[in-house]
Protein backbone atom coordinates (compact mmCIF):
# COMPACT_ATOMS: atom_id res chain seq x y z
CA UNK A 1 0.00 0.00 0.00
CA UNK A 2 1.30 3.26 -1.26
CA UNK A 3 0.94 6.36 1.56
CA UNK A 4 0.03 9.50 -1.05
CA UNK A 5 2.11 12.30 0.52
CA UNK A 6 0.62 16.35 0.16
CA UNK A 7 2.82 18.53 -1.43
CA UNK A 8 3.10 21.97 0.94
CA UNK A 9 4.76 24.64 -0.99
CA UNK A 10 5.75 27.49 1.47
CA UNK A 11 6.13 31.13 -0.29
CA UNK A 12 8.29 33.60 1.08
CA UNK A 13 7.07 36.45 2.96
CA UNK A 14 7.84 39.30 0.33
CA UNK A 15 5.72 37.33 -2.04
CA UNK A 16 3.02 36.75 -0.16
CA UNK A 17 2.89 40.47 0.16
CA UNK A 18 3.66 41.52 -3.28
CA UNK A 19 0.65 38.87 -4.16
CA UNK A 20 -1.77 40.80 -1.74
CA UNK A 21 -0.54 43.64 -2.83
CA UNK A 22 -1.27 43.17 -6.49
CA UNK A 23 -4.41 41.82 -6.00
CA UNK A 24 -5.65 44.69 -4.15
CA UNK A 25 -4.24 47.48 -5.94
CA UNK A 26 -5.97 45.59 -8.89
CA UNK A 27 -9.33 45.26 -7.04
CA UNK A 28 -8.86 49.07 -6.21
CA UNK A 29 -8.17 50.09 -10.11
CA UNK A 30 -11.29 48.21 -11.30
CA UNK A 31 -13.45 49.49 -8.65
CA UNK A 32 -12.14 52.71 -9.56
CA UNK A 33 -13.28 52.32 -12.81
CA UNK A 34 -16.60 50.99 -12.23
CA UNK A 35 -17.92 53.82 -10.10
CA UNK A 36 -15.91 57.28 -11.19
CA UNK A 37 -16.70 60.23 -8.90
CA UNK A 38 -19.67 61.67 -10.60
CA UNK A 39 -19.86 65.43 -10.06
CA UNK A 40 -22.82 67.76 -9.34
CA UNK A 41 -22.84 70.77 -11.28
CA UNK A 42 -25.57 73.14 -10.71
CA UNK A 43 -27.65 75.80 -13.01
CA UNK A 44 -28.76 78.32 -12.54
CA UNK A 45 -30.59 80.19 -15.02
CA UNK A 46 -34.12 82.04 -16.33
CA UNK A 47 -35.79 80.53 -19.19
CA UNK A 48 -38.48 77.78 -19.27
CA UNK A 49 -37.02 74.77 -17.81
CA UNK A 50 -36.71 71.59 -19.37
CA UNK A 51 -36.42 72.49 -22.84
CA UNK A 52 -33.21 71.89 -24.78
CA UNK A 53 -31.96 74.03 -27.41
CA UNK A 54 -31.73 71.06 -29.97
CA UNK A 55 -34.91 68.92 -28.81
CA UNK A 56 -37.68 71.36 -28.57
CA UNK A 57 -40.87 71.35 -30.47
CA UNK A 58 -41.74 74.03 -32.56
CA UNK A 59 -43.95 76.50 -32.01
CA UNK A 60 -47.11 76.21 -32.11
CA UNK A 61 -47.71 78.66 -34.92
CA UNK A 62 -48.90 78.30 -38.28
CA UNK A 63 -47.94 80.01 -41.29
CA UNK A 64 -49.58 82.76 -42.40
CA UNK A 65 -52.49 82.65 -39.49
CA UNK A 66 -50.77 84.69 -36.99
CA UNK A 67 -50.56 88.60 -37.04
CA UNK A 68 -52.00 90.78 -40.09
CA UNK A 69 -48.87 91.67 -42.24
CA UNK A 70 -46.26 89.52 -40.17
CA UNK A 71 -45.14 86.30 -41.82
CA UNK A 72 -43.91 83.68 -39.72
CA UNK A 73 -40.44 81.70 -41.41
CA UNK A 74 -38.98 78.49 -40.64
CA UNK A 75 -36.34 78.26 -38.08
CA UNK A 76 -36.18 75.37 -35.72
CA UNK A 77 -33.25 76.11 -33.70
CA UNK A 78 -35.40 79.10 -32.59
CA UNK A 79 -38.12 78.08 -31.00
CA UNK A 80 -38.93 80.35 -28.28
CA UNK A 81 -39.66 77.40 -25.93
CA UNK A 82 -35.89 76.16 -26.94
CA UNK A 83 -33.81 78.77 -24.80
CA UNK A 84 -32.83 76.54 -22.17
CA UNK A 85 -31.09 77.85 -19.54
CA UNK A 86 -32.17 81.20 -21.24
CA UNK A 87 -28.53 83.50 -20.94
CA UNK A 88 -26.98 80.01 -21.96
CA UNK A 89 -28.51 79.68 -25.12
CA UNK A 90 -25.83 78.89 -27.49
CA UNK A 91 -23.35 79.34 -24.65
CA UNK A 92 -24.51 76.57 -23.01
CA UNK A 93 -23.83 74.30 -25.95
CA UNK A 94 -20.25 75.19 -26.36
CA UNK A 95 -20.16 75.06 -22.35
CA UNK A 96 -21.10 71.17 -22.63
CA UNK A 97 -18.82 70.54 -25.60
CA UNK A 98 -15.58 71.97 -23.93
CA UNK A 99 -16.80 70.09 -20.52
CA UNK A 100 -16.52 66.65 -22.82
CA UNK A 101 -13.42 67.77 -24.48
CA UNK A 102 -11.72 67.94 -20.96
CA UNK A 103 -13.51 64.15 -20.04
CA UNK A 104 -16.77 65.07 -18.27
CA UNK A 105 -19.69 63.17 -20.20
CA UNK A 106 -23.12 63.67 -18.86
CA UNK A 107 -24.82 60.47 -17.08
CA UNK A 108 -20.80 59.08 -16.31
CA UNK A 109 -19.23 61.52 -14.12
CA UNK A 110 -21.01 64.27 -14.12
CA UNK A 111 -24.82 65.47 -13.67
CA UNK A 112 -26.44 68.82 -14.00
CA UNK A 113 -29.28 70.07 -11.20
CA UNK A 114 -31.19 72.91 -13.22
CA UNK A 115 -33.21 75.29 -11.62
CA UNK A 116 -34.69 77.79 -13.76
CA UNK A 117 -37.27 80.55 -12.96
CA UNK A 118 -39.70 80.97 -15.72
CA UNK A 119 -40.01 84.68 -15.01
CA UNK A 120 -39.05 87.42 -12.77
CA UNK A 121 -41.48 86.31 -9.73
CA UNK A 122 -39.25 83.36 -9.07
CA UNK A 123 -36.26 84.18 -6.53
CA UNK A 124 -33.11 83.62 -7.84
CA UNK A 125 -31.71 83.52 -4.54
CA UNK A 126 -33.97 81.12 -3.57
CA UNK A 127 -33.49 79.03 -6.70
CA UNK A 128 -29.73 78.92 -5.73
CA UNK A 129 -30.11 77.85 -2.17
CA UNK A 130 -32.42 74.59 -3.72
CA UNK A 131 -29.36 74.07 -5.29
CA UNK A 132 -27.22 74.58 -2.38
CA UNK A 133 -29.53 72.10 -0.40
CA UNK A 134 -28.70 69.44 -3.56
CA UNK A 135 -25.08 69.63 -2.57
CA UNK A 136 -23.66 70.39 -5.65
CA UNK A 137 -20.29 71.10 -6.20
CA UNK A 138 -20.32 74.37 -8.30
CA UNK A 139 -23.00 76.60 -9.44
CA UNK A 140 -23.11 77.94 -12.74
CA UNK A 141 -24.91 81.41 -12.60
CA UNK A 142 -25.86 81.65 -16.17
CA UNK A 143 -28.29 84.81 -15.90
CA UNK A 144 -25.49 86.86 -16.05
CA UNK A 145 -25.22 89.53 -13.01
CA UNK A 146 -28.46 88.99 -11.52
CA UNK A 147 -28.06 85.32 -11.21
CA UNK A 148 -24.23 86.11 -9.77
CA UNK A 149 -25.66 88.34 -7.26
CA UNK A 150 -28.24 85.59 -6.16
CA UNK A 151 -26.03 83.17 -5.78
CA UNK A 152 -23.90 84.88 -4.25
CA UNK A 153 -26.33 86.01 -1.35
CA UNK A 154 -27.15 82.26 -1.37
CA UNK A 155 -23.96 80.71 -0.12
CA UNK A 156 -20.47 81.34 0.70
CA UNK A 157 -19.08 78.43 0.30
CA UNK A 158 -20.07 76.25 -3.11
CA UNK A 159 -18.22 77.91 -5.74
CA UNK A 160 -19.32 80.09 -8.41
CA UNK A 161 -18.50 80.54 -11.87
CA UNK A 162 -20.65 83.28 -13.54
CA UNK A 163 -21.78 83.31 -17.21
CA UNK A 164 -20.93 86.89 -18.10
CA UNK A 165 -21.83 89.66 -15.47
CA UNK A 166 -22.15 92.99 -16.78
CA UNK A 167 -19.34 94.36 -14.41
CA UNK A 168 -18.45 92.55 -11.83
CA UNK A 169 -16.20 95.32 -9.85
CA UNK A 170 -19.44 98.00 -10.80
CA UNK A 171 -22.00 95.79 -9.72
CA UNK A 172 -20.63 94.84 -6.03
CA UNK A 173 -19.63 91.31 -7.10
CA UNK A 174 -16.23 91.55 -6.81
CA UNK A 175 -13.58 94.44 -5.58
CA UNK A 176 -10.42 93.05 -7.65
CA UNK A 177 -10.74 90.98 -10.94
CA UNK A 178 -6.99 89.68 -10.28
CA UNK A 179 -7.70 88.05 -6.77
CA UNK A 180 -11.99 87.82 -6.70
CA UNK A 181 -10.94 86.63 -2.86
CA UNK A 182 -14.56 84.72 -2.26
CA UNK A 183 -16.42 81.90 -3.65
CA UNK A 184 -17.16 83.35 -6.97
CA UNK A 185 -15.56 84.00 -9.93
CA UNK A 186 -15.42 83.13 -13.96
CA UNK A 187 -16.43 85.57 -16.98
CA UNK A 188 -17.35 89.86 -16.79
CA UNK A 189 -17.68 92.47 -19.28
CA UNK A 190 -18.42 96.02 -18.87
CA UNK A 191 -21.68 96.22 -20.11
CA UNK A 192 -22.34 99.65 -19.96
CA UNK A 193 -19.67 100.09 -22.78
CA UNK A 194 -21.62 97.39 -24.94
CA UNK A 195 -24.93 99.08 -24.42
CA UNK A 196 -23.11 102.60 -25.97
CA UNK A 197 -21.49 100.75 -28.79
CA UNK A 198 -24.48 99.39 -29.65
CA UNK A 199 -26.21 102.41 -30.00
CA UNK A 200 -23.20 103.99 -32.17
CA UNK A 201 -23.64 100.71 -34.34
CA UNK A 202 -27.45 101.14 -35.11
CA UNK A 203 -27.20 105.18 -35.51
CA UNK A 204 -24.14 104.61 -37.92
CA UNK A 205 -26.63 101.74 -39.65
CA UNK A 206 -29.81 103.53 -39.89
CA UNK A 207 -28.87 107.22 -39.60
CA UNK A 208 -29.30 109.22 -37.06
CA UNK A 209 -33.50 109.15 -35.67
CA UNK A 210 -34.66 111.89 -33.74
CA UNK A 211 -35.86 109.45 -31.13
CA UNK A 212 -34.65 105.99 -29.72
CA UNK A 213 -36.31 103.60 -27.57
CA UNK A 214 -34.65 101.51 -25.01
CA UNK A 215 -35.89 98.57 -23.39
CA UNK A 216 -35.13 97.00 -20.25
CA UNK A 217 -36.53 94.28 -17.45
CA UNK A 218 -37.70 96.21 -14.41
CA UNK A 219 -35.49 93.71 -12.58
CA UNK A 220 -32.50 95.37 -14.12
CA UNK A 221 -33.21 98.17 -11.64
CA UNK A 222 -32.04 96.29 -8.31
CA UNK A 223 -28.39 96.62 -10.05
CA UNK A 224 -26.11 98.87 -8.39
CA UNK A 225 -24.66 100.16 -11.72
CA UNK A 226 -28.10 100.44 -13.40
CA UNK A 227 -29.00 104.34 -12.65
CA UNK A 228 -25.02 104.90 -14.04
CA UNK A 229 -25.86 103.09 -17.10
CA UNK A 230 -29.17 104.34 -18.08
CA UNK A 231 -26.92 107.92 -17.82
CA UNK A 232 -24.06 107.27 -19.91
CA UNK A 233 -26.84 105.88 -22.38
CA UNK A 234 -28.25 109.38 -22.69
CA UNK A 235 -24.69 111.07 -22.97
CA UNK A 236 -23.74 108.88 -25.83
CA UNK A 237 -27.27 109.40 -28.15
CA UNK A 238 -26.39 113.50 -27.64
CA UNK A 239 -23.03 112.43 -28.80
CA UNK A 240 -24.58 110.54 -32.16
CA UNK A 241 -26.87 113.31 -32.48
CA UNK A 242 -30.19 111.17 -30.71
CA UNK A 243 -31.97 113.84 -29.45
CA UNK A 244 -34.33 111.66 -26.92
CA UNK A 245 -34.13 108.21 -25.78
CA UNK A 246 -37.11 106.95 -24.49
CA UNK A 247 -36.54 104.42 -21.74
CA UNK A 248 -39.44 101.17 -20.76
CA UNK A 249 -38.61 98.75 -18.29
CA UNK A 250 -41.35 95.24 -18.79
CA UNK A 251 -41.97 92.55 -15.85
CA UNK A 252 -43.06 89.98 -18.20
CA UNK A 253 -43.73 89.40 -22.04
CA UNK A 254 -47.50 90.53 -21.55
CA UNK A 255 -46.05 94.24 -20.79
CA UNK A 256 -44.57 95.07 -24.30
CA UNK A 257 -47.72 96.18 -26.24
CA UNK A 258 -47.70 98.37 -23.80
CA UNK A 259 -44.33 99.79 -24.02
CA UNK A 260 -44.25 99.76 -27.84
CA UNK A 261 -47.14 101.71 -27.85
CA UNK A 262 -45.62 103.87 -25.38
CA UNK A 263 -42.58 104.34 -27.89
CA UNK A 264 -44.94 104.76 -30.68
CA UNK A 265 -46.26 107.80 -28.88
CA UNK A 266 -43.01 109.24 -28.37
CA UNK A 267 -42.48 108.48 -32.03
CA UNK A 268 -39.26 106.46 -31.72
CA UNK A 269 -38.14 105.13 -34.42
CA UNK A 270 -35.42 102.79 -33.90
CA UNK A 271 -34.84 100.49 -30.54
CA UNK A 272 -31.73 99.41 -28.28
CA UNK A 273 -32.67 95.71 -26.11
CA UNK A 274 -31.08 96.24 -23.05
CA UNK A 275 -28.80 92.79 -21.73
CA UNK A 276 -31.01 91.15 -19.33
CA UNK A 277 -31.42 87.46 -18.64
CA UNK A 278 -35.42 87.71 -18.42
CA UNK A 279 -35.87 89.94 -21.58
CA UNK A 280 -33.77 86.77 -23.51
CA UNK A 281 -35.79 84.60 -22.36
CA UNK A 282 -38.83 86.05 -24.66
CA UNK A 283 -36.88 86.93 -27.04
CA UNK A 284 -38.84 86.11 -30.45
CA UNK A 285 -41.60 88.22 -28.62
CA UNK A 286 -39.30 91.49 -28.30
CA UNK A 287 -38.19 90.96 -31.94
CA UNK A 288 -41.73 90.11 -32.90
CA UNK A 289 -43.30 93.07 -31.76
CA UNK A 290 -40.41 95.34 -33.25
CA UNK A 291 -40.81 94.16 -36.90
CA UNK A 292 -44.94 95.04 -36.46
CA UNK A 293 -44.17 98.61 -35.62
CA UNK A 294 -41.55 98.56 -38.52
CA UNK A 295 -38.41 99.52 -35.89
CA UNK A 296 -34.71 98.93 -36.99
CA UNK A 297 -33.23 97.45 -33.25
CA UNK A 298 -30.16 96.03 -32.25
CA UNK A 299 -29.33 93.75 -28.80
CA UNK A 300 -26.70 91.64 -27.33
CA UNK A 301 -27.53 87.97 -27.58
CA UNK A 302 -27.26 86.47 -31.11
CA UNK A 303 -30.62 85.02 -30.52
CA UNK A 304 -32.05 87.98 -31.20
CA UNK A 305 -30.33 88.58 -34.86
CA UNK A 306 -31.00 85.19 -35.63
CA UNK A 307 -34.80 85.24 -34.69
CA UNK A 308 -35.01 88.95 -37.15
CA UNK A 309 -34.02 91.64 -35.00
CA UNK A 310 -31.67 93.86 -37.67
CA UNK A 311 -28.36 93.60 -35.71
CA UNK A 312 -26.65 92.01 -32.42
CA UNK A 313 -23.48 92.84 -30.85
CA UNK A 314 -22.52 91.23 -27.71
CA UNK A 315 -19.85 88.36 -26.20
CA UNK A 316 -18.90 85.72 -28.58
CA UNK A 317 -20.86 82.60 -27.59
CA UNK A 318 -18.23 80.50 -28.07
CA UNK A 319 -15.80 82.08 -25.89
CA UNK A 320 -18.15 82.47 -22.83
CA UNK A 321 -18.89 78.66 -22.91
CA UNK A 322 -15.00 77.57 -23.21
CA UNK A 323 -14.19 80.04 -20.22
CA UNK A 324 -17.26 78.64 -18.45
CA UNK A 325 -16.10 75.22 -18.50
CA UNK A 326 -12.68 75.29 -17.65
CA UNK A 327 -13.38 77.37 -14.48
CA UNK A 328 -15.53 74.31 -13.49
CA UNK A 329 -12.84 72.15 -14.65
CA UNK A 330 -10.33 73.85 -12.28
CA UNK A 331 -12.65 74.09 -9.21
CA UNK A 332 -13.91 70.10 -9.53
CA UNK A 333 -9.42 69.54 -9.50
CA UNK A 334 -9.52 71.29 -6.24
CA UNK A 335 -8.41 75.26 -7.50
CA UNK A 336 -9.75 77.52 -5.09
CA UNK A 337 -12.40 80.37 -6.44
CA UNK A 338 -11.29 83.13 -4.57
CA UNK A 339 -7.60 82.63 -6.15
CA UNK A 340 -8.72 82.58 -9.86
CA UNK A 341 -8.71 85.61 -12.01
CA UNK A 342 -12.04 87.11 -13.14
CA UNK A 343 -11.65 87.32 -17.00
CA UNK A 344 -12.41 90.30 -19.08
CA UNK A 345 -14.44 89.31 -22.71
CA UNK A 346 -11.87 89.64 -25.78
CA UNK A 347 -14.27 88.32 -28.62
CA UNK A 348 -17.35 90.40 -29.58
CA UNK A 349 -19.74 89.02 -32.50
CA UNK A 350 -21.55 91.24 -35.02
CA UNK A 351 -24.74 89.72 -36.53
CA UNK A 352 -26.43 91.74 -38.90
CA UNK A 353 -29.81 90.17 -40.49
CA UNK A 354 -30.00 90.91 -44.40
CA UNK A 355 -32.88 89.77 -44.53
CA UNK A 356 -34.79 92.02 -42.08
CA UNK A 357 -32.77 94.77 -43.87
CA UNK A 358 -34.73 94.27 -46.44
CA UNK A 359 -37.75 93.45 -45.06
CA UNK A 360 -37.72 97.32 -43.47
CA UNK A 361 -35.99 98.86 -46.22
CA UNK A 362 -33.05 99.43 -44.22
CA UNK A 363 -29.29 100.00 -46.27
CA UNK A 364 -26.45 99.08 -44.66
CA UNK A 365 -23.36 100.59 -45.20
CA UNK A 366 -20.21 99.10 -46.17
CA UNK A 367 -18.40 100.48 -43.43
CA UNK A 368 -20.98 98.31 -41.33
CA UNK A 369 -20.90 95.27 -43.50
CA UNK A 370 -17.43 95.16 -43.77
CA UNK A 371 -16.89 95.11 -39.56
CA UNK A 372 -19.88 92.03 -39.18
CA UNK A 373 -18.78 88.48 -37.99
CA UNK A 374 -21.99 87.03 -39.62
CA UNK A 375 -24.94 88.17 -41.67
CA UNK A 376 -27.63 85.46 -41.41
CA UNK A 377 -30.78 85.41 -43.42
CA UNK A 378 -33.34 83.73 -41.57
CA UNK A 379 -35.60 84.81 -38.73
CA UNK A 380 -38.76 84.01 -36.73
CA UNK A 381 -41.23 86.82 -37.78
CA UNK A 382 -40.57 89.47 -40.47
CA UNK A 383 -42.61 92.17 -42.55
CA UNK A 384 -43.10 92.31 -46.01
CA UNK A 385 -40.48 94.20 -47.76
CA UNK A 386 -41.49 98.21 -48.45
CA UNK A 387 -40.86 100.20 -51.58
CA UNK A 388 -39.44 103.04 -49.77
CA UNK A 389 -35.93 102.64 -47.80
CA UNK A 390 -36.06 103.94 -44.28
CA UNK A 391 -32.88 105.45 -44.97
CA UNK A 392 -31.96 106.97 -48.16
CA UNK A 393 -28.39 106.84 -48.89
CA UNK A 394 -26.31 108.15 -51.94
Amino acid sequence: MTTRRSALVVLPSTCVQLLCGAFVSGSVALGAEQIPKVWRIGVLGVGIPGVGVVTAQRPNISPGASTPGLSYLPSPALDPRALRNAAIYLNWLQFVRELQRLGYEEGRNVVFVERIASDASQSLEYLAGELVKEHVDVIIAASGTLGALAARRATSTVPIVMFGSSDAVADGISTNLARPGSNITGNSVFGWELGVKRLQLLTEAIGKPICIAHLSHSSSSSMPNWVAQQERMEVAAKEQGVHQVVFEAIGSKDDLEAAFSRFQNKEAKAIVVDDNPYLTAIAPYIVMRTVMNRMPGIAGPAIYANAGLLMAYGINAQELGTQAARYVDKLLKGAKPEDLPIEQSTKFELIINERTASALGVIIPPSILVRADRVVNAGLFLVPSVPAPLTQRP
